[in-house]
């Protein structure tokens, strides 16, 4: 039997390009249905890419995201909205992206590095997800 945390939400301000977030996972089961919603600050972002190099995840999205519209990455549905419009044609796989699925975090601590083009210094970046207990 699996037990679910309450959800909850690790935020970072995309100040510079690329960006390490950390992103710690307290339970002891790996999450693989996490959110990730990215938010324009007061200027478009044209394009955003995720590696976690120790996880063998590696992604881009290529669009443009209005200043202040969100894209929103559901890793457990498989679906990418920009302002909940189907974003999918935008999102594609890296050549080194050798894990199953968009996203895995594991238990304990995962770096994370975003980058982006375009974009300014508020940009926010949420990963939303619930610690596993098994």
């Amino acid at each position: 039997m699996m037990i679910l945390d309450p959800p909850r939400v690790v935020s970072a301000t995309l100040n510079t390009s690329p960006k390490t977030v950390t992103v710690t996972v307290g339970g002891n089961v790996a999450v693989d249905d996490a959110v990730i919603t990215l938010t324009a600050g007061s200027a478009a972002i044209t394009a955003m890419s995720l590696q976690i190099t120790a996880l063998g995840v590696r992604w881009n999205w290529t669009g443009t995201l209005a200043a202040g519209n969100a894209l929103v990455i559901d890793c457990g549905a498989w679906k990418v909205t920009n302002n909940n419009v189907d974003a999918w044609a935008g999102f594609a796989f890296h050549a080194t992206h050798t894990q199953e699925g968009i996203m895995r975090l594991a238990p304990g601590a995962n770096s994370l590095i975003v980058t982006l083009v375009g974009g300014s210094t508020n940009s926010v970046i949420d990963f939303g997800f619930a610690d596993r207990w098994a």
